[in-house]
């Protein structure tokens, strides 16, 4: 069985390296066993009844989280509408290059028309 992305790349960092990260999932047990080198403060946040894609969770807990020091790299994956949000407060904070935003999917389309729509939004969004 394939490891979630999140788990790989948390796994994969060096000893040393100092990572935050929030994930949203639907409850404890939906939670990854991470095994990782690295200084991982990984936080889980339970959107419980709520369908995926439909909470601030991420939102919030991303504008509460006191920014650290110097230079930060920011790797924002997840569905479409919330990184509508997330995106811009994220922009201001990390440099172009320091960061990664990705929508991966989008309630409601499925495989296709999630691409679809996708490649519409490359044509007329700014890079």
């Amino acid at each position: 069985m394939r490891r979630p992305a999140i788990a790989a790349t948390l796994e994969a960092l060096p000893a040393g390296a100092r990572a935050t990260v929030f994930c949203e999932v639907d409850g404890p047990d939906d939670e990854l066993d991470v095994h990782t080198v690295a200084d991982v403060d990984l936080r889980w946040l339970h959107r419980g009844e709520a369908a995926a894609g439909t909470t601030t969770l991420l939102d919030d807990a991303v504008r509460a989280w006191p920014w650290p020091e110097g230079r930060v790299q920011a790797f924002v994956h997840g569905e479409s509408r919330l990184l509508k949000t997330v995106r811009p407060y994220v922009r201001e904070r990390v440099a172009r290059g320091d960061l990664s935003v990705s929508a991966y999917w989008r309630l409601g389309a499925t495989e296709e028309g999630f691409r679809r729509w996708k490649a519409e939004q490359r044509a007329v969004e700014p890079g």
